[in-house]
């Protein structure tokens, strides 16, 4: 959990981990995403200086300030062990149920998939996307490039059909241009990346024809906004997190990065975190809150956002 300490300090805490106003820079005149000036603040971070300013242009919600390198290593340099067990999954509490859920939109003609999981951590959640799209009788060998910062586990895999490697961002991008994929997973990481918007294009730009990308991000800020009101502050994990993305700014997303070929196969309230069988308030609650959302497309409250694309 993370709890402003002071206006002085902007003093934040995150998976045991404190910082300070020097572990910051400020950067408020232009989007991060897409370097728009037309922006206004809508929030604050209680107790601090941080500002969310959202973009007239692409509609992100962006942080006035940013983590630095320093800061950046101190949270992700233990980040998986701090923050969950890794058989309880990092972003999920039942990976198995949320792979077969990223599969369900996913159909390929050819034998032969190479699948991105950008900011995948140990990688257990491709490794099951990859198991459940073998069964299909068309699809014979998966190669997995996991990329992710921290190093301190990597699933091992058990079928001969599944190839994994592991590398930095570092590595990735020095030889990014010969790379192509069929499915590149970015889950739960867009809104680690101050400057996302390089990164989104690059990996929209490598994806296959008749490839898919499927993102899930954090929509927060209206329901932080929301219990504001009422003197309950909500943790959205800055500076773990410093963006929201609304079902608005995906939707939009091709046509602001100008990205092209792209249909989307499915925009919606992201999937639970939480399944009844580990965490049965926690589900049921995230469950509740959601529900008006089938009513009205327009209901804000819904936590998170995903969504799937496909080259075409």
């Amino acid at each position: 959990m993370c709890g402003a300490k002071n206006e002085k300090g902007i003093m934040n805490k995150i998976h045991s981990v404190e910082f300070d106003k020097d572990d910051f820079v400020e950067y408020a005149e232009k989007c991060p995403i897409c370097g728009s000036t037309e922006r206004f603040v809508i929030t604050k971070l209680k107790n601090t200086s941080i500002r969310f300013l959202q973009c007239n242009n692409c509609h992100a919600v962006s942080t006035s300030h940013y983590p630095t390198d320093f800061a950046l290593d101190k949270l992700y340099s233990s980040y998986y062990s701090t923050h969950r067990n890794f058989s309880k999954g990092v972003t999920h509490d039942n990976i198995a149920m949320f792979a077969e859920h990223i599969c369900s939109y996913l159909s390929y003609a050819n034998q032969n998939i190479r699948l991105l999981d950008y900011g995948g951590g140990s990688g257990e959640i491709s490794y099951l996307v990859a198991l459940n799209l073998l069964k299909k009788k068309n699809i014979k060998t998966i190669d997995i490039i996991i990329i992710d910062v921290n190093n301190e586990h990597t699933v091992a895999s058990a079928n001969e059909g599944i190839s994994i490697h592991k590398a930095t961002p570092e590595m990735f991008f020095r030889n990014i241009e010969s790379q192509k994929f069929d499915l590149v997973i970015a889950s739960a990481v867009l809104e680690h990346v101050f400057f996302a918007g390089d990164l989104i294009t690059k990996l929209f730009n490598n994806i296959n024809y008749n490839g898919f990308i499927y993102i899930r991000a954090p929509y927060s800020i209206p329901l932080y906004k929301f219990l504001l009101k009422f003197g309950i502050n909500m943790d959205i994990y800055f500076p773990a997190h410093v963006h929201d993305f609304s079902k608005k700014f995906f939707e939009n997303l091709p046509s602001t990065l100008k990205l092209c070929n792209l249909e989307i196969v499915v925009s919606q309230p992201s999937y639970y975190e939480s399944s009844f069988s580990t965490h049965f308030f926690r589900a049921l609650i995230s469950r509740v809150i959601r529900l008006p959302y089938y009513l009205n497309k327009c209901y804000p409250f819904v936590g998170g956002w995903e969504i799937v694309y496909k080259k075409s």
